[in-house]
């Protein structure tokens, strides 16, 4: 409502707002109910997880689907105030999450500070189900509708972006800045360019647990290294294990790829002042 507000006082001048919306993210309560209808006695394929009950986490399914809804109802009411404004067609709108979520997946519950479900003993991890997020970006006069990218970005890429977007539109931006990210200007037009095949990743987590891991992600694999005490490295063929559940981490048979990760990663941690390169 107060989005709704805003953008009906601001309708005649340039604006930006930043909407956190309800989180699909425990506690799930209290949903509306006009939103957790959609799931009353509905059944989902919940991982199984050794000793909790599957009941417990279709209960818990229903929840984060209802505030999905939730989220997409009110982005509904959102975009139909542009339209009614004629504000749609020159505003961007961008909806992305902060970070993944688990529910059962790899017996874990909540995100890179997961814990065992029904437990308390903490698995801090980088699974895909916890570093990748959604990403939607909805605005006509740049985009066309039902355009798809592949391509790996990072939220590093945003500032850059709006950057390259406002320059085309004749503001007074600085030239020359040294941006970490890299802007998503081409690939939202559907231009082919040369683009990152690789995206870095860092993770310290000293509540609840201990951890200090750094990720390496291609399109093809992911290399993770724990530097906490006790802490097992990770490699997967994402390929052919997408569910990261074989952890390839020393085998031989592919041990270049291991080296090869290894060394961009560790060049990655020089260039960013890392402690533990």
């Amino acid at each position: 409502d107060d989005a709704i507000k805003f953008i009906r006082e601001h309708r005649g001048e340039a604006f930006a707002l930043f909407l956190h919306t309800r989180a699909p993210h425990k506690p799930y309560t209290p949903v509306p109910e006009v939103d957790m209808a959609h799931y009353v006695g509905k059944r989902f394929n919940v991982p199984k997880v050794e000793g909790f009950p599957e009941e417990k986490l279709q209960e818990e399914y229903r929840g984060y689907y209802a505030s999905i809804s939730s989220i997409d109802r009110n982005l509904g009411r959102i975009l139909d105030v542009l339209d009614e404004l004629g504000l749609s067609e020159d505003t961007m709108l961008i909806l992305m999450g902060d970070n993944g979520y688990m529910i059962g997946h790899h017996g874990l519950d909540t995100k890179g500070n997961a814990w065992f479900i029904g437990t308390n003993k903490r698995r801090p991890n980088m699974f895909d189900y916890s570093v990748l997020v959604p990403l939607i970006i909805r605005y006509p006069a740049l985009i066309r509708a039902g355009t798809v990218c592949d391509e790996m970005v990072s939220s590093l890429d945003f500032f850059p972006t709006f950057i390259d977007i406002l320059r085309e539109c004749g503001c007074d931006v600085p030239n020359g800045i040294h941006l970490e990210g890299m802007s998503m200007l081409p690939l939202l037009r559907g231009e082919s360019v040369k683009w990152r095949d690789a995206i870095f990743l860092l993770y310290d987590m000293e509540h609840g647990a201990e951890a200090h891991m750094r990720m390496v992600r291609t399109k093809s694999w992911k290399l993770v290294m724990h530097y906490e005490k006790g802490g097992q490295h990770e490699l997967y063929d994402l390929r052919d294990d997408p569910g990261e559940e074989r952890n390839l981490y020393g085998n031989p048979e592919v041990r270049d790829v291991q080296d090869e990760l290894t060394h961009r990663l560790a060049e990655w941690q020089r260039k960013v002042g890392d402690p533990f390169a």
